[in-house]
């Protein structure tokens, strides 16, 4: 890499700068071992979508966090999308107390609560779930700081969402046909300024909220902070399946 050559791995969390080629080191700014996150290049996690606005919200951390602003309800959902499959993610409220989490599929308007609309289906901190507006008794009441698991089957039509590591019930999907789903989470009040952080497999400090854990899917991919229920895996690109492309026929010329 010569004189002035470097080449930064990222690999030591402590010393994010540490230069592999030699002893050009450089020096961290405003970053924390937590954030080094398990995604790259080649297998890219799920985040909130920032081309997806979801009423005023703002993104910050990566696009792993979303915080609701006072003017109303919203939500985000993933950049990654899924049409069968088992997917396992996580969230916890930093900020405010009202909140909903869960799945959605295209067509339903991101600037209301999750659950609001036939589009949409979610756990919410009252203990509740919620689709088409129609609250539901399911689990117990989620607050601040409590961390909220939702192992998503596709193909069968349920989640079973999770407060801190206990399962409160399978939720099945009224009108759950093939289509593709997101998962995400936002406000569930106006005027809550919710603030949710999400981890799909990259971080279980959820942006340094929490003491990682290190725990991964089947796959051995990710860092959750509770092990995946078994068979459910990180929503990343490579847990997707291969496309149906062979190159000499979708390539040719």
């Amino acid at each position: 890499y010569g004189t002035n050559g470097f080449h930064l791995k990222f690999e030591n969390a402590s010393s994010l700068g540490n230069d592999s080629a030699g002893s050009n080191n450089w020096t961290p700014s405003n970053l924390a071992a937590t954030d080094q996150m398990v995604d790259s290049p080649t297998n890219n996690v799920a985040t909130f979508n920032p081309l997806v606005q979801g009423g005023a919200d703002v993104l910050s951390e990566g696009n792993l966090k979303s915080l609701g602003t006072s003017s109303g309800k919203s939500y985000r959902p993933s950049t990654i999308a899924v049409n069968s499959g088992k997917f396992y993610f996580e969230g916890v409220i930093t900020i405010g107390t009202a909140g909903a989490i869960g799945v959605c599929i295209e067509g339903g308007s991101t600037d209301n609560s999750m659950g609001k609309d036939d589009f949409s289906w979610a756990y919410h901190t009252g203990g509740t779930t919620r689709h088409n507006d129609v609250n539901s008794s399911y689990g117990s009441s989620y607050t601040t700081g409590d961390i909220i698991g939702a192992a998503v089957d596709i193909d069968n039509g349920t989640i079973v969402f999770f407060k801190n590591g206990a399962s409160q019930g399978s939720y099945s999907i009224v009108g759950f046909s093939p289509d593709t789903y997101f998962l995400g989470a936002g406000d569930s009040t106006t005027g809550s300024s919710t603030g949710w952080v999400l981890n799909f497999g990259s971080d279980s400090s959820f942006a340094g909220a929490k003491t990682p854990q290190g725990n991964q899917d089947a796959n051995g991919i990710g860092d959750f902070y509770y092990a995946p229920p078994t068979g459910f895996l990180a929503l990343c690109t490579a847990n997707l399946p291969e496309p149906d492309v062979i190159p000499s026929e979708h390539f040719n010329y």
